[in-house]
């Protein structure tokens, strides 16, 4: 078996860690005589040939969790009598930087690779980066990265943290709205960051690829969601600038969204989502107030989702108002009915940018005020963030109980409509991205 340092590889921003199964012709993790060869099935090759991957870089699809690196430019040469190519249902080419899958399942190393996953941190054997022989291969993303943190309008990166990765990724719902920032803590725990809109704000709420999103965090292990969102406020007493966080949610989109996981996979299941926000995240947050001294947090509210991307017309603004609501927005749903479909603790900060539309005092709402107020929204959601999360942390690595998130984890094993034997056969592979436990393939 092979043993050594980690190795960590860098292109254009893009990093990962390698980590697999020995390439080398002598391999002690092989199957003794008269044992079953998970590996009998792969493509065999003379003994002499060499698969070098410089124009081409094979996907190597162990599990359909998969996160692509933009490693252009590696070559492989595999000296062995197989080739680690997937089944031909799990293989596939790629153009120089579109990736590298470096996201697997233990079940899957096992059954594919023939040998048991080796973990983090001594499982990789540092080679350079432009190596034509990598004796580790393939990459394994086996990063423990429970807690989320979804930038909306004003926040597209997390400081005070120590950046570590930046990956891009892809699922079977298509790819996120940008790269997710892997990211340290000062006590050594990993956070994912997303930017709803993109890392420069060029997707339009009713564009955001809100499945993507959910879905790549959730492969990467995330449990927890803090999402943050701009808002406008139907409240006098809530000011702009002020933060919300709301407990009930009013879906006022068009249909337009693809607001579920099961649509299309021939798979019936209904989420349980009377009440769509987490009421444990919200109070952990809630606790934390004082770090933003100089606004208000309002600890409850409802919140009206909007399709956008024009702001409401007076008429609307005074029904909502109406209906009892406290802020408007146009990205809580589907993110947040989404979350609780994948079993994800969600809540949401709202950022009071304005007083939307209903103040016949005051002119309709500017794009210009809405900027303006946001700068200082996205500070105290960075200084409010880094208060918190030492607590986020606590609830979500080191209670035992994980009671933050016993209400969601779980909670969709009863959801399924039909046996498995009458469910879509495709549908249950896309499923198992997410729902390995429950679909599997």
């Amino acid at each position: 078996m092979v043993a050594g340092h980690p190795f960590h590889v860098a292109f254009d921003g893009i990093a990962t860690h390698l980590g697999g199964r020995s390439s080398s012709g002598n391999d002690d993790d092989a199957p003794a005589d008269g044992e079953p060869n998970p590996m009998a099935n792969r493509v065999a090759e003379p003994d002499n040939a060499d698969s070098t991957l410089a124009d081409e870089i094979t996907k190597y699809v162990y599990s359909k969790r998969t996160i692509y690196n933009n490693n252009a430019g590696i070559e492989e040469n595999i000296d062995a009598g197989y080739t680690y190519s997937e089944l031909d249902n799990y293989r596939a080419r790629t153009k120089p930087g579109n990736g590298l899958t470096v996201l697997s399942e233990d079940t899957e190393i096992n059954e594919y690779l023939g040998a048991p996953r080796r973990s983090a941190p001594d499982a990789a054997l540092a080679v350079s980066a432009t190596s034509d022989n990598l004796d580790l291969w393939p990459p394994v993303w086996d990063q423990d990265v429970r807690i989320g943190v979804i930038g909306g309008t004003g926040l597209y990166s997390l400081d005070g943290l120590n950046v570590i990765e930046t990956l891009a990724v892809e699922t079977p719902w298509g790819q996120p709205s940008g790269p997710i920032t892997i990211a340290e803590t000062e006590r050594g725990h990993k956070i994912a960051f997303l930017a709803r809109h993109g890392p420069s704000h060029s997707v339009l709420p009713s564009e955001v690829n809100y499945r993507a999103n959910i879905a790549a965090l959730k492969a990467l292990g995330v449990q927890a969601i803090l999402a943050f969102s701009a808002v406008g406020s139907l409240r006098e007493e809530i000011s702009p600038g002020d933060f919300v966080l709301i407990d009930q949610i009013i879906d006022r989109t068009k249909g337009v969204r693809a607001d579920s996981f099961f649509t299309g996979t021939g798979v019936t299941a209904h989420a349980t989502f009377g009440e769509p926000v987490s009421a444990g995240l919200r109070a952990l947050v809630a606790r934390h107030a004082a770090a933003v001294p100089d606004i208000a947090v309002h600890t409850s509210g409802t919140g009206v989702c909007m399709e956008g991307p024009a702001f409401s017309t007076r008429a609307e603004s005074n029904l909502y108002r109406a209906w009892g609501a406290s802020v408007i927005n146009m990205t809580c749903i589907p993110e947040s009915k989404l979350a609780r479909e994948a079993e994800i603790t969600y809540a949401i900060v709202c950022m009071a940018t304005d007083y939307d539309a209903w103040r016949e005092s005051e002119e309709p709402v500017t794009v210009a005020e809405v900027m303006h107020t946001m700068k200082g929204n996205a500070a105290n959601a960075k200084t409010l963030l880094l208060a918190l999360l030492p607590d986020f942390e606590d609830a979500v690595y080191n209670d035992s109980a994980k009671a933050l998130m016993r209400p969601e984890a779980g909670s969709m094993q009863y959801a399924f409509q039909q046996p498995p034997e009458k469910q879509s056969a495709a549908g249950r592979a896309t499923l198992n991205f997410l729902f390995p436990q429950y679909f599997t393939v």
